[in-house]
């Protein structure tokens, strides 16, 4: 077994180097393929949401309660404010009825913790969807809210999205052991970086062995495929610096937040 790292690092730090260390590889592709659709859902959104470059709130009257919160919430996250990206995410999830089926819930700030290299380390989501089957509940998605520095999505912060990812896998497990329920062997946990206003879409597939070699410092034996994709209609350049600001763009987004939605449909 090869030795992973020297010290244990919470998940906020993370760098390429870790997911490197870990034998873990992002692979980008399409939103299409990432989905498995041959196309996005049609965009159940309001004409003012789908069409309005920025908020009309100030010239235009009639707008709904739900419409002037989007814009409202689209402008302060553009700034590029981590806080104030958390509202926007959180709102977003709200809005597109991410918790509209049974048992499903939205939390923000739930601490997660990880093992990694014999010491519990924090893992903590921006944002996370629950859902809720007995009394058993499951962490089902994580979304990473990061600032726009550096434009784009990074090494980094991919390494903190999928280390959020693996502690939500953990963390299920050890709530399975303490009622007495089988551990889940692998699952498929789906996570969204915000940056800024830009949103990138995650698959992450954990098992036990490689919580159990993070945990004890040791790369895995097989290599861990996460499939990303970017919401972009086409300029990623362009995608990156005005995110849902643009109005392609923002449509796609939206469209792949409800692909993203169905998803996560309950079996």
């Amino acid at each position: 077994m090869t030795v992973l790292l020297p010290y244990p690092k919470p998940a906020n730090i993370w760098t390429g180097e870790e997911l490197k260390a870990l034998n873990v590889h992002v692979e980008r592709i399409d939103p299409l393929k990432f989905f498995g659709v041959l196309s996005l859902p049609d965009c159940d959104i309001s004409a003012n949401i789908l069409s309005e470059n920025t908020s009309p709130s100030q010239g235009k009257v009639g707008l709904s309660r739900e419409e002037r919160l989007f814009f409202e919430y689209l402008q302060d996250a553009h700034t590029g404010k981590v806080a104030m990206i958390d509202d926007f995410a959180a709102f977003l999830l709200h809005m597109l009825g991410f918790d509209d089926a049974p048992g499903r819930v939205i939390h923000t700030r739930v601490p997660f913790s990880i093992t990694m290299c014999d010491f519990r380390v924090d893992a903590t989501s921006n944002i996370s969807l629950w859902s809720r089957f007995d009394s058993d509940l499951d962490c089902i998605l994580v979304v990473q809210c990061e600032d726009k520095a550096g434009g784009g999505t990074t090494p980094a912060a991919d390494a903190r999205l999928i280390a959020t990812a693996i502690a939500a896998f953990d963390q299920s497990n050890i709530r399975r052991t303490a009622a007495g329920q089988p551990c889940y062997d692998k699952r498929t946990i789906f996570g969204v970086v915000m940056k800024g206003t830009s949103p990138y879409f995650y698959r992450v597939p954990v098992c036990r062995e490689l919580v159990l070699s993070l945990a004890g410092g040791y790369r895995p034996s097989h290599v861990t495929v996460v499939k990303a994709c970017a919401a972009a209609s086409g300029d990623l350049d362009r995608y990156a610096q005005e995110g849902m600001m643009s109005l392609l763009d923002r449509k796609c987004a939206l469209q792949c937040f409800q692909a993203l939605k169905a998803s996560l449909a309950p079996l």
